[in-house]
């Protein structure tokens, strides 16, 4: 699962989104491959973890800003959105709900 995690965030950094997507993350978050690691950079955020932040953005999270997207859930706080590659894969990611405001 983690080589898993890995790849999908490597080929979501490598390669831009497609233009199909219909909503773009404007604002500074990351988005994460599972909630329980949204809600752990979240807290590793407010306690200005720098050293848990990095670790986190090199594994089971990544940058979203600037990213086109679908929605899929939205769950109070939290909403799990697809990113589209030029390749035709996607990423799914949960992202804080603030981000897809």
């Amino acid at each position: 699962m983690e080589i898993l995690k890995r790849v999908l965030i490597f080929v979501f950094l490598i390669f831009p989104t497609v233009a199909f997507a219909a909503n773009r993350i404007t604002g500074e978050f990351a988005g994460c491959v599972t909630r329980d690691d949204l809600d752990q950079f979240i807290q590793a955020v407010a306690a200005k973890n720098d050293g848990q932040i990095k670790a986190m953005l090199a594994s089971e999270c990544a940058p979203v800003k600037g990213r086109e997207y679908t929605m899929l859930e939205q769950d109070g706080d939290a909403s799990k959105i697809r990113i589209y590659t030029p390749n035709g894969g996607t990423v799914d990611l949960f992202v804080p709900a603030a981000a897809t405001d």
